[in-house]
């Protein structure tokens, strides 16, 4: 089980997983005796889906058999597309299931018609031998824990999420993983994404989130390119993050002179959340202002 908050990086995670083991297709002879029966078989190595909204049991095996290519991925009888599921993850080969927003599996809403889900899981993990990696929000912890025998076979919980920002050591941890970030971009020059005020906006205006990281770099390029240039700036940096946050991006400039850096949680903020306001958010956003190595409780 992985869990991250939105823009944490749990759908890039995934994104990154399957592309190291992508779909390959062999040509097998049907029949030994002639050489001209040749036909492709596709093996699946690991297999990502999302859970379907609204999640319902039949919806949830049809996403399997999506993501396995399948053509009869719209039945709606649960019990024979389970079976098929079972069939097609054996015949693939398959030894990893992703499984993304897994908190969308409504089982705090009771077991009647959610537990067929989590027997699916359970049947999948036992009968075809699979590890499969749930990603989701902290609601999953509670979904799963609510099957007693899927919740044995999650043996381990891994956060994925960022970093503290408004703390010296997790502002630095955010700006080195910008720099590596740097290096990957398609760009011919560095850009010191890691670094000064440019890293510090960014850092921030992320909240220290992974997958928010890297979709403002992504909205800033659209600007970079645009003009033609090899380097991401601080203005391009302005302009994807006004971009991405829209009317939000108007209350506070994280890369503006003088910003001091903190997590940007104050009401109106890109990242405020009506949690942040009940624990007084506001006020520790106060004291985050005022020194940029204070921590959060």
């Amino acid at each position: 089980m992985v869990i991250a908050p939105p823009g944490g990086g749990k759908t890039r995670l995934i994104e990154f997983l399957s592309d190291l083991c992508p779909p390959q297709i062999v040509q097998e002879l049907l029949d030994p005796l002639d050489e001209d029966s040749m036909a492709d078989r596709t093996f699946h190595e690991m297999v990502k889906f999302t859970i379907p909204n609204p999640c319902k049991a039949a919806a949830v095996a049809n996403s399997i058999l999506a993501g396995l290519q399948h053509p009869d991925c719209r039945g709606i009888d649960f019990a024979k597309q389970a079976t098929l599921v079972k069939k097609q993850l054996i015949l693939a080969e398959t030894n990893i299931l992703l499984v993304d927003n897994v908190q969308a599996i409504p089982e705090l809403r009771g077991p009647k018609g959610t537990s067929s889900i989590g027997r699916l899981f359970v049947e999948l993990i036992d009968e075809c031998n699979l590890v499969v990696i749930f990603l989701g929000t902290e609601l999953a912890e509670i979904v799963i824990s609510a099957n007693d025998q899927l919740r044995k076979r999650v043996p381990a919980t891994l956060s994925l999420g960022g970093y503290d920002v408004s703390t010296r050591e997790g502002l630095a941890s955010a700006m080195r993983l910008l720099d590596m970030l740097d290096d990957e971009m398609p760009l011919s020059e560095k850009s010191g994404l890691g670094a000064g005020q440019l890293g510090r906006g960014l850092a921030c205006a992320a909240d220290g989130k992974v997958g928010s990281m890297v979709d403002l770099i992504t909205a800033s390029l659209l600007y970079t390119c645009a003009d033609g240039r090899e380097c991401l700036t601080l203005e391009d940096a302005r302009a994807g993050y006004k971009s991405h946050f829209l009317d939000y991006s108007s209350t506070i400039d994280p890369f503006a002179d003088g910003f001091i850096p903190r997590r940007l949680i104050l009401p109106g903020e890109p990242h405020f959340t009506a949690i942040d306001d009940r624990r007084g958010g506001s006020s520790r956003g106060k004291k985050d202002a005022a020194s940029p190595t204070a921590s959060r409780a």
